[in-house]
C-alpha cells in the first residue's frame, strides 16, 4: 500500500489499505467491530472514487484548486 515507497502511509494509502482489505475479504483484520461491512465497504469505494475524480494532475495528493472543485 506504500504507494510512494517512503515506507510510511499517507491518509490515501491507509484508506486504500482499508478498501483493499474489503475487496478481500479481510476488512474485519482492519476494524474488528464493524455492525456492516457492506456500508463501510461502499463508503471506502466511494472516497476512493471521488478522491481519484479531483486528483486532476494524478499525484495523489489533492491540492487546495482540487479541493474547491
Amino acid at each position: 500500500m506504500d504507494i510512494d515507497g517512503d515506507r510510511t502511509l499517507d491518509f490515501y494509502e491507509f484508506c486504500y489499505l482499508g478498501f483493499m482489505m474489503t475487496q478481500d475479504g479481510a476488512y474485519g483484520d482492519l476494524v474488528e467491530l464493524s455492525k456492516d461491512s457492506k456500508i463501510v465497504k461502499k463508503s471506502f469505494i466511494d472516497m476512493h472514487s471521488f478522491y481519484r475524480k479531483y486528483d486532476a494532475d494524478g499525484n495523489l495528493r489533492l491540492t487546495y484548486d482540487e479541493l474547491e472543485k
